[in-house]
């Protein structure tokens, strides 16, 4: 028997946010936009998502010009 595990869209999105965020070099920050492209995902779902990650301290977010979003820790 084959088991699936099933995870909701916004827990799907979450992690490929964090994954594409820890593949950047360290310091590196990233737009909404840039992300929302790059990883093909709807841009006001995936901003709900970051700012909900960057509530918990997951993710951390720079606003103006050079603002964006990157990892709070550095990915091990």
């Amino acid at each position: 028997m084959q088991h699936v595990l099933q995870i909701s869209r916004k827990i799907d999105y979450g992690l490929r946010a964090m994954i594409h965020l820890a593949g950047l070099p360290a310091g590196k920050v990233t737009s909404l936009q840039d992300l929302s492209s790059t990883l093909h995902l709807p841009r006001e779902f995936l901003a709900k998502i970051l700012k909900v990650l960057a509530g918990r301290g997951l993710v951390r977010s720079s606003r103006g010009a050079h603002g964006g979003y990157q990892l709070a820790r550095p990915a091990r």
